[in-house]
């Protein structure tokens, strides 16, 4: 069973371990200065603001959205996987910029559908990422009742 999140004090402090978790696991940039921070955004579970060329990075999470561990996870996974997509989607933007400055047609309509490429990309990611974990986390479960034989 989940822990549910209650407190704000009890959430950061979930929300932080499970953020330093996941960013070691997914091997973001030891380089790049990544923060959470809470936010309320209606309708959003959480958002990646960032500058890629000064390597900064702030998710904010939304902690009414997250009533569960592995929500959270989901949710932290989700946007670290933005995070390592930015290298890709800054050099995108550069090159939408250049093609509309030299008026290029349907620009918008490319860097919608880059943006929608990206975040399909993202949620396959964080699912096979969540599959692997529930996984192990079965493995693990196994493994204890085995040697309580």
């Amino acid at each position: 069973m989940q822990k549910p999140v209650h407190n704000k004090e009890f959430f950061k402090r979930v929300l932080d371990e499970v953020f330093q978790e996941y960013k070691k696991k997914l091997c973001i940039n030891a380089s790049w200065t990544t923060n959470t921070r809470l936010r309320k955004n209606k309708g959003v579970y959480a958002e990646v603001i960032y500058s890629y060329k000064d390597k900064l990075f702030n998710i904010y999470v939304n902690e009414e959205k997250h009533t569960n561990i592995r929500t959270l996870k989901d949710t932290i996974i989700h946007e670290l996987c933005h995070i390592m997509f930015t290298p890709y989607t800054s050099l995108t933007d550069k090159l939408l910029d250049t093609m509309e400055k030299h008026k290029l047609p349907n620009v918008d309509k490319k860097r919608t559908q880059l943006t929608e490429v990206e975040e399909l990309l993202v949620r396959k990611f964080t699912r096979v990422f969540m599959l692997v974990e529930k996984e192990k986390e079965a493995l693990q479960k196994e493994i204890k009742q085995l040697k309580k034989r």
